[in-house]
């Protein structure tokens, strides 16, 4: 099986606390290795469609991510001044209770509203959304490094394989999507997972994560001729698909 390694990773990235830098150090990008000249297609004759359409989605996963950040900073602003104006009706109240303890004719006077239980509920609601609110930035910084993160990865790998397979440009094509499907999964894995631990559920990112990649190799040998699978098993290793994606790990 598969070294989980990397996938472990990438998930403590984006759900725990120290984002940016797991990630850097996780992820991090190396020089790609440059195509030669022997066959290989460059990558910048092949369409790169299925590729911008990934990243629309993806910035639109984002923008969501985003969104809801929005709505939480508006429930924080409602909060405070919730708050604000319960301080300033209990202080009048006060001041309004020790006229009345302070006049002569009054023998007995009604104690004010008590209004410090909706002064705590509203102190909470505020703290409970600057605590959610921090959980959506960091989902939101580590769902888009991980997005910059396996693009360089694939595309670095893009090129490995039409270097070292001769890939045509048919193929190369439908290898890009293949990659570009594969990052998307990632995306979605992340994402449930960042759910998973936040509502302390168990999530196997390991067998998900080797699921993926075994289901990403078996699509890329699809599209292979017989003779460019014996270099694609040599380019696979013991790694698998992992190896190529990321040789320097």
């Amino acid at each position: 099986m598969k070294s989980p390694i990397l996938p472990i990773a990438l998930v403590a990235a984006v759900v725990g606390g120290a984002v940016g830098a797991l990630l850097v150090g996780i992820l991090q990008d190396r020089r790609a290795p440059q195509s030669r000249s022997d066959g290989g297609v460059d990558a910048a004759t092949f369409d790169d469609t299925a590729l911008r359409d990934v990243d629309r989605r993806n910035a639109e996963a984002i923008q969501q991510v985003l969104n809801r950040l929005g709505e939480l900073e508006v429930r924080l602003e409602k909060a405070e001044n919730e708050r604000n104006d319960l301080k300033q009706t209990n202080k009048a109240l006060g001041v309004e209770l020790q006229e009345l303890k302070a006049a002569p004719d009054v023998k007995s006077a009604e104690d004010p509203p008590d209004v410090r239980s909706e002064v705590d509920r509203a102190v909470k609601e505020a703290l409970e959304a600057e605590r959610e609110k921090k959980k959506a930035d960091e989902t939101a910084a580590g769902l888009k490094a991980v997005d910059q993160k396996m693009k360089a990865a694939t595309d670095r790998a893009l090129k490995d394989l039409q270097s070292r397979l001769g890939l045509t440009a048919a193929q190369s094509d439908r290898v890009a999507e293949v990659f570009n499907t594969m990052n998307q999964r990632v995306m979605e894995l992340t994402t449930e997972a960042a759910a998973a631990k936040q509502s302390r559920e168990e999530f196997d990112w390991s067998t998900r994560w080797n699921d993926l990649m075994t289901e990403t190799e078996t699509l890329i040998r699809d599209e292979l001729s017989t003779a460019q699978l014996a270099s694609f098993d040599e380019a696979l290793g013991e790694r698998g698909i992992s190896g190529i994606l990321w040789p320097e790990k």
